[in-house]
């Protein structure tokens, strides 16, 4: 029998594909217009559908039901798993970069009013990445 974590679980990493909702306020306030908002989302949320089946689908094709839940586990180490893993690398910088703009745009509105130059945004972002490294480290289920 399933216990309710194990049956949970392939729910929550569905959703957590998906989370981008949680900045959804600040990167349309970081528009230039905020009225296209709608045109944004059916845009993202159509190309993220597409590459998440696509990618269930090329998972499932070649590994059946043995596929891993983290799908660069199931590739032979070799060039193409290390060619992966670096997308994999790059597509958590690029979802830090995303999260990171609006936060520090925010932060500089909130805190520096008027005295933000090319040197507080970079202190302030270098900051927020070496906060966010050390979370990282400190909790270790991240």
């Amino acid at each position: 029998k399933q216990g309710f974590l194990s049956a949970y679980n392939p729910i929550s990493s569905f959703i957590f594909a998906y989370q981008g909702q949680s900045i959804f306020l600040e990167v349309m306030s970081e528009m230039t217009n905020p009225r296209d908002w709608h045109k944004t989302v059916y845009v993202s949320h159509t190309g993220m559908a597409t590459c998440y089946c696509l990618t269930a689908f090329v998972g499932y094709y070649y590994k059946g039901d043995d596929v891993p839940s983290y799908l660069p586990a199931g590739i032979k180490d070799g060039i193409l798993k290390s060619f992966v893993n670096v997308l994999v690398a790059y597509h958590v910088l690029v979802a830090y970069i995303i999260n990171n703009i609006p936060l520090t745009s925010m932060l500089k509105r909130r805190f520096l009013r008027g005295r933000s130059n090319t040197l507080s945004h970079f202190l302030l972002s270098m900051f927020l990445l070496g906060a966010a490294y050390l979370i990282t480290q400190l909790v270790p289920f991240f």
